[in-house]
Formats: C-alpha cells, sequence, structure tokens
C-alpha cells in the first residue's frame, strides 16, 4: 500500500484545471507501482476540496487504478461531501479504510 498525502498537491484542492494537473502529477509519480499496489490517499492539512478538483483527480484515479483507491477512513465529513456527490454522478465506489505499511507491518502475536 502507498501512502498519497494530498497536501503535496496544496492544501485549497479546487478546479478542475488544477486536479487534472495533480493526477498528471501522480500518474508520473506512479510509473514504477507494482500493477496491484493499492493508492491510500491521506487527506491531512487539507482545508479545501471542491468537486470539481475531486473529479478530475478521483475520476481519473478510479479509472486509471481501478480497485486500488482507498481514502482515509478518518476524513472529516466536510472533506468527505465532495467524493460522495462524485461517487452519485460518476457511479464510482470508493473504499475507506486505514493505512497498512505492508514493508513494515509486524506479523500479529495472539
Amino acid at each position: 500500500m502507498k501512502k498519497v498525502f494530498l497536501k503535496t498537491y496544496g492544501s485549497f484542492l479546487v478546479g478542475r484545471t488544477e486536479g487534472a494537473e495533480a493526477f498528471t502529477a501522480l500518474k508520473k509519480n506512479m510509473r514504477s507501482m507494482p500493477d496491484d499496489d493499492v493508492l491510500f490517499f491521506d487527506f491531512s492539512d487539507i482545508a479545501i476540496f471542491a468537486p470539481a478538483w475531486c473529479d478530475e483527480f478521483f475520476g481519473e484515479a478510479t479509472i486509471k487504478y481501478p480497485g486500488r483507491i482507498v481514502i482515509d477512513a478518518s476524513i472529516n465529513e466536510g472533506l468527505k461531501k465532495p467524493l460522495e456527490h462524485i461517487a452519485e454522478v460518476r457511479g464510482i465506489p470508493f473504499t475507506f479504510g486505514s493505512f497498512v505499511d505492508s514493508e513494515n507491518e509486524q506479523p500479529s502475536k495472539d
């Protein structure tokens, strides 16, 4: 699982053009990513998350990386609204979960 900090693209994620540019940057960074690796999106330090940015970025990400997108389950309700809107409009199911660092994951001790 690869953690992607959305704050890399700014704390005010607005505008279609900016969302498309951010997705282009994501694709470049993911070229060496294994085809089955999951992308975990961390929303820490995001102040504004607009539906247009969300549509351009996550709409395309779900096409490019189907079934491999996980949204941080601790996302606040205000930031979750654009995702819910895009999910409804595009018919995209988003998965919410917690980050698991598979490289550093320790076996459980029962």
